[in-house]
């Protein structure tokens, strides 16, 4: 078996045990096979939008010896997907991507949990699920080959997120765990050494300020 990387094991930790899991995007369905290896999901809905990937998926799963638990389907994210789970999984994907498939999901308001990883864009992602009563239960933040990665665990709720919490995450800013205040740390000092080359005063102003605000969460 394939020796999953750092990322996916994170997508893994925050997933409880569960009867049916969905991963849209599965691409070679190293996750789900590991959901199912590992007793985490009884049954998984393995979902791509390319043939490709899809059929690497059904090779893989039939390599693993889990077939009969593993049902590859050809879709575009969740608009034709009818199935009954307990959570969605969308990770590795930019968040306008995300926000899509959500947007345009079939049964959205039947699913009990999202897990959602994108490559960029969390503020945007955390504003879209404060606005459309999804509440943020868990997040974990990551190091791995030169990137940061977050991960969010969505329920249905309403949950109210003021301008730090969208920015820095309700959860994450609270916690400040090492690999949080490295990832802003780092953005301070790109900050600090992006400023001295800003000739526009206005300019300027607001990365200090934006520097300060770093530094005020970081306390």
């Amino acid at each position: 078996m394939k020796k999953l990387s750092k990322r996916l094991e994170s997508l893994i930790s925050v997933i409880q045990e569960c009867n049916t899991i969905a991963d849209i995007g599965t691409d070679h369905a190293w996750l789900p096979i590991e959901l199912i290896r590992r007793g985490i999901a009884s049954k998984v809905y393995a979902i791509d939008n390319k043939t490709g990937p899809l059929n690497k998926a059904r090779d893989n799963i039939e390599t693993a010896g889990v077939s009969e638990k593993i049902r590859c389907i050809l879709s575009d994210g969740l608009s034709a997907f009818q199935e009954e789970v307990d959570a969605v999984i969308i990770a590795g994907v930019g968040v306008q991507t995300i926000i899509s498939i959500l947007e345009n999901a079939h049964n959205l308001k039947d699913y009990k949990r999202l897990v959602l990883q994108p490559n960029y864009g969390m503020p945007l992602l955390r504003k879209w699920l404060s606005d459309h009563d999804w509440g943020i239960i868990k997040e974990k933040i990551l190091f791995e080959r030169g990137t940061y990665y977050e991960i969010i665990v969505a329920v249905q709720k309403t949950q109210s997120l003021d301008e730090d919490e969208i920015e820095f995450g309700p959860i994450l800013m609270h916690e400040k765990s090492k690999v949080f205040c490295d990832k802003y740390n780092d953005e301070i000092r790109a900050i600090q050494d992006l400023i001295p080359s800003i000739s526009d005063y206005n300019k300027r102003e607001e990365l200090n300020k934006k520097v300060d605000k770093i530094k005020k969460v970081l306390q």
